[in-house]
Order: C-alpha cells, then structure tokens, then sequence
C-alpha cells in the first residue's frame, strides 16, 4: 500500500517505492486522488510498466494543446470545436494541473455553466470535448482515471416536429422561379439536407425505380464523397411529380454531375 499523509496545507501526499528502493511522492486535494495514483504507481511497478510519475502536473492548456493538435476531425467541425475551447472550457480550466481535476471539480464547472446561463447544448459539446480531452491523458498515462464520469449535465428539451401543410409548401412554390422550385420540392418531399441537395449528383438517381441515393454532401469545404455519418448514407423515394419535376430541370442536361449546379445557401437566402 502507499504511504499516504496529509500535509500542512491540507493536501494529501501519496509516496511509493521502486523495486530499486527509492520513494516517489505526489501531491494531491483528495486523499481519494493520492490513494489511487499510488495504487495505480504499484500496480505498474507489479506489470514493469512504471510510468512518467510527474506526467500529471503538466497544465491543462498545454495538454489541450497537444490533444488538438493529434485529432482528426472536419473542418465545420473543427471551427465549431475551437470556438466552444475557446469560450467555455479555456478560461476555467487554462492553468489547472491535469492531474489535479476531480470529478467534483467538473461537476462545480457544469454547474457554474448553467449559472452563467449557458444552453444545455452548449454545456453538452463543452463537456464531451473536455471529457475527451481528459479521455486521452488517460491512454497516455498522465492521470490514471478521467474526472468526467458520473457527471449530471442539464436536460436537453426536445421540439416536436414541425412540418408545412400543403397549403405553406405550395405558397412557398409558387413564389420560387427555377431552379430553387425544383430544389425546394425536392427538399419538401424527401426531407433531404441542405447539404445533401446541393450535393446530389444525377448518376445517384434512379429514374426506373423512383429512388435516389445519398451518397456525396456540399459544404463549405467543397462536395465530399460520404454524408455525416453512416447512417446519412441512404436510399430515398421520390414522388412521381416531383421526379418529373427533376426530369424537366436536367433536360439535355449532364445526368450524371452536380443536378443544382448555380445555387448557394446564401444566394437561396436572399431570394
């Protein structure tokens, strides 16, 4: 067992021996957090994995840092990941030593976000970023469990689906010109993306069955060849009217591009 004993400041100290017989000791708040980084520091020297014991004081914004750098994601998604760092877990969290962030001290920050007024789902994405930070300095030994476990984070409401009548969508129509009205009927009967629409290529549609395919997605990084996630890629039906719609709107047209090729969200925005 380590050697535990609280110090004057009121912290705990964990101290553990090597197989060569010198002491290691850390410093923690808890006595919980000292006791399992000692148990843990034993159990490596146990396996012979005996790890960097001062890798746990390095600065939570030096290890945000290094986790951002080594992650993989889309730049939409990126963009929104830097701005939510940037605003909700950076000025708490900025100069706390990784290994010195509880579970209760996570709680106290979630509950300070909902203080400050903060939305659920903003509370939500800062959360799941900082637990995953705290995820990676665990698989790289610098602490030996997250603190971003059994945390209650605020209810999310849920909105009942809105949908238009035939009456909005036709009124909505029939102020369109082409080839928004193609477009918007299409959206309006298979409930297709922004994105995807204006990322449909004609070769994902087939004409004999009256079925399209999501396959590729516009966005501001350019048209992509798969949807946000596996489930986005699907087969979808069309309407009779609406694939004749489509018909007319690629007449003599190369089947197998971009079907909408002269739209943009902003400029449909302003129409």
């Amino acid at each position: 067992m380590p050697y535990l004993r609280r110090l004057p400041s009121g912290n705990w100290q964990a101290t553990v021996r090597n197989h060569a017989g010198k002491r290691f000791s850390q410093t923690f708040p808890l006595r919980s957090q000292a006791r399992d980084w000692g148990l843990d520091q034993e159990a490596q020297l146990r396996r012979g994995s005996y790890s960097n014991l001062g890798a746990g004081k390095i600065k939570f914004a030096e290890w945000r840092d290094r986790w951002w750098e080594a992650r993989l994601v889309e730049p939409q998604t990126q963009r929104g990941d830097a701005s939510c760092i940037r605003t909700h877990i950076t000025p708490y969290w900025s100069d706390w030593e990784v290994r010195a962030i509880s579970r209760l001290d996570v709680q106290s920050w979630v509950r300070k976000l909902v203080l400050d007024g903060k939305g659920p789902s903003a509370i939500r994405r800062a959360y799941n970023l900082l637990s995953s930070i705290m995820r990676s300095a665990v698989d790289e030994d610098l602490i030996t469990v997250t603190p971003c476990r059994r945390i209650e984070l605020p209810p999310e409401g849920v909105k009942p689906p809105q949908w238009f009548t035939v009456e909005q969508a036709q009124g909505i129509l029939d102020e369109l010109g082409q080839p928004w009205q193609t477009m918007v009927l299409l959206a309006f009967y298979t409930g297709l993306r922004w994105g995807e629409l204006a990322g449909l290529h004609g070769h994902r549609i087939d004409w004999r069955r009256s079925r399209l395919f999501v396959v590729e997605v516009n966005t501001k990084s350019g048209i992509k060849e798969y949807p946000k996630s596996a489930k986005s890629c699907r087969e979808v039906p069309i309407p009779d009217h609406v694939l004749d719609s489509l018909a007319r709107h690629m007449h003599e047209r190369d089947r197998s591009g971009v079907v909408f090729t002269t739209v943009t969200k902003t400029s449909f925005l302003l129409v």
